[in-house]
């Protein structure tokens, strides 16, 4: 440790040197997008579905001018108690914070008929 204190400028110029000599050998990011496409989530993660929904919402509605979000909430296993009260109260906190620019929020905790649409069946 001492030796590190001793000769401070040196591991401060290895450090730059390391910095330096990784920054070089960095691929063109460019070129790797051309070649190899641009990178996406892959199929079945939350984020996906999520996408598919907003796409298949602004297909019927005709709403594709609008910006909307849609939030989900995700569990490997069967979401809890727990985490169903903490996303529904995300949810009305959401709504409630009208200085976000929030003018309407689609919910199955507002309209249980939309629990068949927004809830999965097997609860994750």
């Amino acid at each position: 440790m001492s030796g590190i204190i001793k000769h401070k400028w040196l591991v401060i110029i290895a450090w730059i040197l390391a910095v330096a000599g990784l920054f070089m050998a960095a691929p063109n990011m460019a070129d790797l997008v051309r070649e190899k496409g641009q990178i996406t989530v892959p199929e079945g993660y939350s984020s996906q579905l999520a996408t598919q929904i907003m796409k298949d919402v602004q297909s019927q509605d005709g709403s594709e001018d609008k910006g909307q979000a849609a939030l989900v909430f995700h569990n490997e296993k069967k979401l809890t108690e727990a985490e169903i009260k903490e996303a529904e109260k995300a949810v009305r906190s959401l709504e409630q914070n009208k200085e976000l620019g929030v003018t309407e929020v689609l919910t199955h905790f507002n309209d249980e008929s939309l629990k068949d649409q927004l809830v999965s069946e097997d609860g994750k």
